[in-house]
């Protein structure tokens, strides 16, 4: 054999092998590949229904299993849950009522409105002469930025008529301070960094006026008179 015909043949035997391989290519286990990619498509279906199917029958043969006398136990937890939360709004609410009286607040700034007839509540510390004050709407009050809902505040040291001025210190604590707004993530309360804080008690009733801000830069002025 040549040269020539030796290269001839294993020219022509790489060729056979190529269209082999290319055949191959085009095949799995002797169907075409679109045809098995789609045989496979459908298997899986199949048996995704078949998995749903069994499901749903479990689901059914509990639900058949399950006594009516369960059944309606858990039907009536839920109502009757339902029906306490409601009572305990409608409680809550008495109680908010039952505490209102002539107090009232104003805000200004990035919030701005009114509310009256708000309900306060009392609470001497149990060490030294604090006195927490606790003020609530009876009903959440929409204004311009918010929906009030109350605020709280400190008196220092409190003891009768007098000037409360608050001043930053070590222990000073922003949340006895806070303002209650409805669907607000940042929290707002007062802190001498804001602005000025006094409060002035008159013959029971205390003139509240707060510089409120928050994570950001905005800043509201409360100014309330509340009677303790």
């Amino acid at each position: 054999m040549t040269k020539n015909e030796s290269l001839s043949s294993l020219f022509g035997k790489a060729k056979r092998w190529a269209q082999q391989e290319l055949k191959n290519a085009s095949t799995v286990t002797g169907e075409p590949r679109d045809q098995r990619n789609a045989e496979e498509r459908n298997e899986r279906l199949a048996q995704q229904v078949e998995d749903d199917s069994e499901r749903m029958r479990n689901e059914a043969m509990i639900a058949a299993l399950t006594p009516q006398s369960v059944k309606d136990y858990h039907a009536y937890s839920a109502a009757n849950k339902a029906e306490r939360e409601v009572n305990d709004a409608a409680d809550a609410r008495a109680a908010r009522h039952s505490r209102s009286g002539a107090s009232r607040v104003e805000l200004s700034g990035c919030f701005s409105g009114v509310a009256e007839g708000l309900a306060v509540e009392t609470t001497a510390a149990e060490e030294g002469n604090d006195l927490y004050v606790n003020v609530e709407c009876v009903d959440a009050v929409p204004m311009n930025g918010c929906t009030l809902r109350g605020f709280c505040f400190l008196i220092p040291g409190f003891h009768g008529d007098g000037s409360y001025p608050l001043f930053d210190h070590d222990q000073f604590d922003s949340t006895q301070y806070e303002l209650y707004v409805e669907d607000e993530f940042d929290g707002w309360a007062f802190h001498p960094s804001y602005g000025p804080g006094v409060i002035i008690v008159t013959g029971g009733i205390a003139d509240v006026d707060l510089v409120l801000g928050s994570s950001g830069s905005e800043t509201a002025h409360l100014h309330a008179t509340v009677v303790l």
